[in-house]
């Protein structure tokens, strides 16, 4: 169970017109930005303490369109209210360290998708 955060789609060029290829690819770059993909029920996943995302490919007409999907985690969304009920400032710290990951993980989607597109 997540809280979604962000869904947006994107449509890939011409030349990635087989799903299989693309998210071998998108795999592979996301990789080298430091997070672990998965391919699971032909959905790119990835799940840490703090996040969710995954990416689903389908054809449409010529080229491929890329949805994804970032969420924060239930026990994320816990740590944060009970740490902020119980004291303020470790509240706050871990307010921002989730944010400073799921920014990074935004990032690294985004910039992976624009760079196949």
């Amino acid at each position: 169970m997540s809280l979604p955060i962000l869904s947006e789609s994107v449509q890939l060029p011409k030349p990635l017109e087989n799903r299989e290829d693309a998210q071998a690819k998108m795999i592979a770059r996301l990789e080298k930005e430091g997070f672990k993909f998965s391919l699971e029920d032909e959905q790119i996943k990835y799940q840490d303490f703090f996040n969710e995302a995954s990416i689903s490919t389908k054809n449409r007409g010529d080229a491929v369109e890329a949805i994804y999907e970032i969420s924060i985690t239930a026990k994320c969304i816990a740590a944060i209210v009970v740490t902020l009920l119980l004291a303020l400032i470790p509240g706050v710290t871990l307010v921002t360290v989730w944010y400073l990951k799921y920014s990074r993980l935004k990032q690294s989607i985004e910039t992976t998708l624009d760079s196949l597109s």
